[in-house]
């Protein structure tokens, strides 16, 4: 006997890779039997990343990562094993459920992965027009002025490796300290 449910739940397949990828940003040209793109997950020049349509698999030649949909969602996502699937909609068998919701938790880890390649390209920004400016400098006089450029520099290097090399928990812990001192983000008093 199934259990009574008032919502009918529409079960069908692992949702399709192509779209999943593209969903995410990734541009995908065909190639042969194979779709191709720059790697998501390294930096190149040119391209190592392919999917193919009828296997629903990638795989890239360059960082020798592969697998299926949801295997993308986590190394695209850092997500786990269990958030790929809520991601997805899936359920433990690979089953997408009719309605495909985003929780709490999946909102923010997107918001902070979003924040993390916003800051990163600001970083980016920032260190050429401090290095621009560092160019500048002519004389001992305008050395002695231009002290900040150095100190800045340091610091936009500082955050720029742990946004590459640091794990969650560093990132975070640069995300908060970045919240106390721009005030952008201070809350207003009353």
């Amino acid at each position: 006997m199934y259990p009574k449910s008032s919502s009918k739940v529409k079960l069908v397949k692992k949702p399709d890779i192509i779209t999943v990828i593209e969903r995410e940003g990734v541009a995908l040209k065909q190639r042969g039997d194979k779709l191709w793109a720059l790697c998501p997950f390294h930096a190149e020049t040119r391209p190592s990343f392919n999917v193919s349509v009828e296997k629903q698999v990638f795989y890239c030649f360059g960082c020798q990562v592969g697998g299926d949909v949801i295997t993308f969602v986590m190394t695209f996502k850092r997500f786990s094993y269990p958030q790929a699937l809520r991601y997805l909609g899936t359920g433990k068998n690979g089953i997408v459920a009719g309605r495909s919701s985003i929780s709490r938790e999946q909102k923010l880890i997107e918001g902070f992965r979003q924040w993390e390649k916003d800051y990163y390209t600001e970083l980016v920004e920032k260190l050429h027009a401090m290095m621009d400016l560092k160019k500048q400098i002519a004389s001992p006089e305008d050395l002695e002025k231009s002290t900040w450029i150095f100190d800045g520099i340091q610091q936009t290097e500082y955050h720029l490796d742990v946004l590459i090399g640091g794990d969650d928990e560093d990132k975070l812990n640069l995300f908060k300290e970045i919240m106390k001192h721009d005030h952008r983000f201070s809350r207003k008093s009353e």
